[in-house]
Formats: C-alpha cells, sequence, structure tokens
C-alpha cells in the first residue's frame, strides 16, 4: 500500500533509488511520480532482468546481489550517477518530463518551436524503435541460446541411453563367452551380432 507519508518523501527527498526488480507495480507508481517532477533519481534492476520499455530510455544500474565484483561495481556507477545528478540536477529526463516539455513547445506561440516538436517527436520514436529491436534481437538470442541448450541437453540424454546400451551388450557377451568357453559358429555369430550393434550405436552417437 502506498501511503501519503511515502508519497510525500517521494516528492520531497533530495534522492531517490528505484529498484525495478520484478516490476514492483508500486514501485513504477512511485517511479512516475519522480518522473513528473523532474528530481535526481537513480534506476537499478537485477542483472539479467529486461528493463521494461517504457522507462528503458533512462540509464538503469544492473546489479547482481550474488556477485560481490558485481555489487561493488553498481556501487560504484550508483556514487557517479549521485555526483553527476548534483553537479547538474536539471540534466534529467524522464519520458514524462519530456512529454510536458514537448506539449509545451506545442503550444508556443514561436513557429521554431514548433517545428521543433515535429523533430524531436520523431527522435523520440526512432529511439523507441531502436529499443524494440534491441529487446527482439535479445529475445531472438536468448531463444537461440535455449534451442541450443535443449539441442545439447537431448544428445547428452541420447548418449547416455546409448552408453547405457553399450554396457548391456558387453556384459552379454561377457556372460555368454564365459558359459560359452568353446568357440563355434553359433558362438561366433553372437559375437559378430553384438559387436555390429556395439558398432552401430558407435555411429549413432558419433552423428550426435
Amino acid at each position: 500500500m502506498i501511503t501519503s507519508q511515502v508519497i510525500q518523501r517521494i516528492v520531497d527527498d533530495s534522492l531517490v533509488v528505484a529498484d525495478l526488480t520484478e516490476r514492483n507495480p508500486n514501485v513504477f507508481y512511485e517511479l512516475a511520480i519522480r518522473h513528473a517532477i523532474r528530481k535526481p533519481l537513480v534506476q537499478i534492476i537485477k542483472k539479467g532482468e529486461q528493463i521494461p520499455f517504457d522507462v528503458a530510455g533512462t540509464r538503469t544500474i544492473h546489479v547482481d546481489h550474488h556477485d560481490l565484483d558485481s555489487v561493488e561495481s553498481a556501487k560504484n556507477e550508483i556514487i557517479d550517477k549521485i555526483r553527476s545528478l548534483e553537479k547538474n540536477p536539471s540534466n534529467l529526463e524522464t519520458p514524462i518530463s519530456v512529454s510536458l516539455d514537448l506539449q509545451m513547445l506545442r503550444q508556443s506561440e514561436n513557429p521554431e518551436q514548433r517545428s521543433l516538436v515535429d523533430i524531436l517527436s520523431m527522435m523520440s520514436d526512432i529511439h523507441g524503435s531502436v529499443h524494440a529491436l534491441e529487446k527482439r534481437l535479445d529475445i531472438t538470442q536468448e531463444t537461440r541460446f535455449r534451442h541450443l541448450l535443449m539441442q545439447s541437453e537431448e544428445r547428452l540424454s541420447r548418449n547416455e541411453k546409448v552408453i547405457q546400451k553399450a554396457r548391456s551388450i558387453l556384459q552379454d557377451t561377457l556372460s555368454f563367452a564365459t558359459s560359452e568357453p568353446t568357440l563355434t559358429d553359433d558362438t561366433k555369430t553372437v559375437f559378430e551380432d553384438n559387436f555390429m550393434e556395439l558398432n552401430d550405436l558407435l555411429r549413432a552417437v558419433s552423428r550426435g
């Protein structure tokens, strides 16, 4: 539950750190308020998670809480971001603040400023298209990796079955050889059949 006290802190505090991990709806509601008032903020997210499209334009720091090196790197990035905000507190753009700026330009009596809106809107659309393409490529690459992983797992599973089958054939051959000390035509046939089956299994593994 978002209380009035929480909202007051979001509005009044000099800095807000927003953790976008797991896409908590409350976090995004609070983040929208901070974006609207255009006050200093730092966005972080768990390493490996996809940054939601609507806030992807704002720099987000990735961190793996289980990796001390990643935590240290994220800490340094947060410090650098804070220092940058302290130096230029007005140099902060958010999706909401950009939309508000464009709206003000649209209502301007200056024709040049109104023309600028079209250019900025076009640039914003291009940025969105590029990000969507990057996201699609990431998904495609991830799908490819998963497919390769599944293929490897299936191949390993098949090979394990082949190895088990080969062991069974060798055990049967050994047992037969022990029970049949004299090499007869029937014995030779059993050996040849077993070794041909083993050969077929080895070929199956090599084709893998």
